[in-house]
């Protein structure tokens, strides 16, 4: 088995990932921001974990992190990456502070593009090629009203993977997208609509709470060792694929991707009881 380096590793989905793998022999070093959260995973996963901190907005303490794995695996090099670190901002786009826009693009996109550069000379080490597994979701493929900067931060993130992959085979280095639905994690227990955002007399209240009460808490997902062992089935492959779509409705998600525009705006309008874009005289929200 070789050795892994997972960002946002101390809950949800790449916590699991870096359960599943060192459970199965791989050697993890499992990223985290907090002392505390260092401390717990190395105990609770044990020899095969090192922990290592660092913020994918913070440039030199990645590049400090990749000097630090670099030492510890010496000539071995890095097998993988698993770009998994993102957060969520949702929230109405007339009213989403731009502050909060901005992270979102600096965490899910800039970070992706960050670990990469750094830890992307461990995978070249010995002339072996590698690994890099980018998490992004089925938002990358489809964008829901009040999730716009999320699903815009995957969006650009499955651009990047088709550049990363097609750029990446020139040194052996292949490159796989994860989209998974809604899983049961705490990224959106951290995503509520900032406080004031959205004033009182705002008509997207009533959008907005529906689509809370729709499950965008993702209390109902699925669990998140799912991925784990996809990300483990994806190493172990001769040839993975360039995608993998986890979903608990696949067929919803195939039939949705081929509705026209008009025709899924007004299925999630319907949905949020909100106009129908494109309708004469509807108004809307503003």
């Amino acid at each position: 088995m070789g050795s892994v380096v997972i960002t946002g590793a101390s809950t949800g989905i790449g916590r699991a990932i870096a359960e599943v793998l060192c459970a199965s022999g791989h050697r993890v070093f499992a990223n985290v921001r907090r002392k505390e959260d260092a401390e717990g995973i190395e105990a609770a996963l044990g020899q095969n974990c090192r922990a290592i901190r660092f913020d994918v907005r913070d440039d030199k303490a990645i590049a400090d992190a990749a000097a630090a794995v670099a030492a510890e695996l010496g000539d071995d090099g890095l097998d993988a990456l698993v770009n998994n670190a993102g957060i969520a901002v949702p929230g109405p786009i007339e009213h989403v502070p731009l502050a909060q826009f901005r992270d979102q693009f600096e965490v899910n996109v800039v970070g992706v593009v960050a670990a990469t550069q750094a830890f992307l000379p461990l995978l070249k080490t010995g002339g072996r090629g590698g690994r890099i597994v980018n998490i992004s979701s089925i938002s990358g493929t489809i964008t829901y009203p009040f999730l716009g900067p999320y699903s815009a931060s995957k969006f650009a993130l499955e651009a990047l993977s088709d550049a990363m992959r097609r750029e990446l085979a020139i040194a052996g280095i292949d490159v796989s997208v994860i989209q998974p639905g809604r899983f049961a994690t705490p990224i959106w227990q951290k995503s509520d609509v900032a406080e004031g955002s959205v004033p009182d007399d705002s008509p997207y209240h009533g959008p907005l709470a529906a689509f809370e009460a729709a499950g965008s808490d993702g209390s109902d997902g699925m669990h998140p060792e799912r991925i784990g062992h996809l990300v483990a089935e994806i190493l172990a492959s001769p040839r993975p694929r360039p995608r993998y779509r986890v979903t608990r409705s696949p067929m919803t998600q195939w039939l949705a991707r081929r509705l026209s525009t008009r025709l899924l705006d007004r299925i999630m309008a319907r949905r949020l009881g909100m106009p129908a874009p494109g309708k004469r005289g509807g108004g809307g929200p503003g």
